[in-house]
C-alpha cells in the first residue's frame, strides 16, 4: 500500500515520545511488508500493518506497542 507521507511523520513522532532518541523522519523504504524509517538519528523498521492503523485510526496502536516499536531504533 501506498502511504502518505503524513503518516510516516506522525508515527515517527509519536515514537520520539516514547524514544528521544529517534529524532525526525528523514525518509523510508520499503521491504516486504514493512517500511524502514529513517530519522536524523538511525532507523526503525515497522511493520505495514502499524502504518495502517496509523492511517485509519491512530488509536488503534497503543502506547505499549509504540514502546515497543521506539526500543527496536537503531542509530546510526
Amino acid at each position: 500500500m501506498k502511504f502518505p507521507i503524513f503518516i510516516f511523520h506522525e508515527l515517527i513522532i509519536r515514537l520520539d515520545q516514547a524514544n528521544p532518541q529517534i529524532g525526525r523522519y528523514r525518509s523510508h523504504t520499503s521491504q516486504n511488508e514493512a517500511f524502514i524509517l529513517l530519522t536524523e538519528k538511525g532507523s526503525v523498521i515497522i511493520p505495514e500493518h502499524f502504518l495502517e492503523m496509523q492511517f485509519q485510526d491512530p488509536n488503534l496502536i497503543n502506547e505499549v506497542e509504540i514502546a515497543i516499536l521506539a526500543k527496536n531504533f537503531r542509530m546510526s
